[in-house]
């Protein structure tokens, strides 16, 4: 799980007596993991309460996040594959199943309704961060990943110049798990880096403020302070049980239906009955299209992501 990349400048050698000039570069194997440097939980709330950023949604965003505890609370339900009554979840999820793979088995939907309507907008006054306190850097760092989630991730847009274009059910799907990622150093306890996750990807940056590229959104009074309105989740390098992990963290499964939508089944019928000479290019240039053309599917949770363990992808 422990990344033994150590970054440049970390540590410096010497011979006594020798000069610079005519000194070998040596070079630093994390061979003998130690975690002695790694913060303990109380220091690790001292570097959230610190560092936390207050994170801030346009003016014209209306799929906002809320808590995990509110979306069960408020109608979100836990469906099995073949059967049609879903059952509903208490605030922490206690009646989930976990510890398995992602089998495709069960996945968490909304209530029918008006319920179902009403759940999707979230409820930013009960949502806080989710942080995983990790190892990186082969232990001479510190990641606190802090996940936030939205009931729904609305359908995409197109904006061109001053002109913005709605993408109909492009890109939208229930249940949305997004992260950011603080770099701190063990050694002097300063901010390092932040990353910053988009869908499956993201990007680093550096912790200078005013420092570098903006790509900035208008703010607006919706906003949630990570430095006071969090959890910590899981932190794996203080031993079992020194942090209590919520049940719902260990749901492996999809926290949204898959949906096809009926253009994807038309085109499909239609690729199909083609004479075999075309079948083949049409099927290729279907499977081309993005997925968010043809279905919708939600998420897995923060623990199926490719980067729950070991070092953040920067």
């Amino acid at each position: 799980m422990w990344g033994r990349g150590i970054g440049a400048g970390t540590f410096c050698c010497g011979a006594v007596g020798c000069a610079p000039r005519d000194q070998g570069m040596a070079c630093l194997k994390n061979v003998e993991l130690d975690l002695s440097a790694m913060p303990t939980l109380e220091q690790a709330h001292t570097v959230i309460r610190h560092y936390g950023p207050t994170l801030f949604f346009h003016p014209k965003e209306v799929y906002l996040p809320s808590s995990v505890s509110w979306y069960f609370k408020n109608g979100a339900a836990l469906c099995k594959k073949g059967e049609s009554a879903a059952m509903e979840l208490d605030g922490e999820g206690s009646n989930l199943p976990c510890g398995e793979c992602n089998d495709g088995e069960y996945w968490i939907g909304l209530p029918d309704g008006k319920r179902g309507e009403s759940i999707i907008y979230g409820d930013i006054d009960s949502a806080e961060l989710y942080a995983h306190v990790k190892p990186a850097m082969g232990g001479t760092c510190t990641d606190v990943a802090m996940w936030v989630f939205c009931p729904f991730n609305g359908p995409a847009r197109f904006k061109l110049g001053p002109i913005t274009i709605p993408l109909g059910k492009t890109g939208q799907h229930i249940g949305d798990w997004e992260h950011f990622t603080l770099r701190v150093s063990n050694f002097t306890g300063e901010l390092m880096a932040v990353y910053f996750s988009q869908h499956s990807g993201g990007r680093g940056g550096s912790a200078a403020l005013g420092i570098g590229i903006r790509n900035d959104a208008a703010r607006s009074e919706l906003s949630v302070d990570s430095s006071a309105k969090y959890r910590i989740v899981a932190a794996e390098y203080l031993g079992e049980g020194a942090v209590d992990e919520p049940r719902w963290l260990n749901f492996m499964r999809e926290w949204g239906p898959t949906v096809v939508y009926k253009s994807r089944q038309r085109m499909e019928r239609m690729a199909s009955g083609m004479h075999r000479r075309l079948r083949s290019p049409a099927e290729r240039m279907l499977n081309k299209l993005p997925n968010e053309l043809s279905w919708e599917e939600g998420p897995t949770g923060p623990k199926e992501k490719n980067n729950w363990e070991g070092d953040e992808r920067w």
